[in-house]
């Protein structure tokens, strides 16, 4: 009796773990399938030129930039921007007010009697 117990406890355990990677293999699949169908085209796009393209491709990240600018000028908001992290670490130091010196200036002025 007690080797029954245990047997059924097995067989309950193997499975409901057959079953919850069941669910999420089936999930993931769901879940590819739908991300591949948003992309395609930029990804066919992409591909096309990867395999034909005349001179070299630029390098990845100038690519993602394009992409995204492209999609911002689709969109058409004029108040909307992409900037690289690059410059937008360059305009957040600009920005945070952080100078050295003690703020002073010295200007010529002529004096006149």
């Amino acid at each position: 009796m007690k080797y029954k117990r245990a047997l059924y406890f097995y067989i309950i355990f193997i499975t409901g773990a057959a079953v919850a990677f069941g669910f999420g293999y089936m999930t993931r699949l769901l879940m590819d399938n739908a991300k591949s169908d948003q992309l395609t085209l930029v990804e066919e796009a992409y591909s096309i030129l990867k395999n034909h393209a005349y001179d070299d491709l630029p390098e990845e990240p100038a690519l993602e930039y394009g992409m995204i600018r492209g999609m911002l000028e689709a969109y058409g908001d004029p108040h909307t921007s992409f900037v690289e992290p690059v410059q937008h670490e360059l305009y957040s130091d600009q920005l945070a007010g952080k100078y050295g010196g003690i703020g002073s200036s010295l200007e010529w002025q002529e004096w006149q009697l």
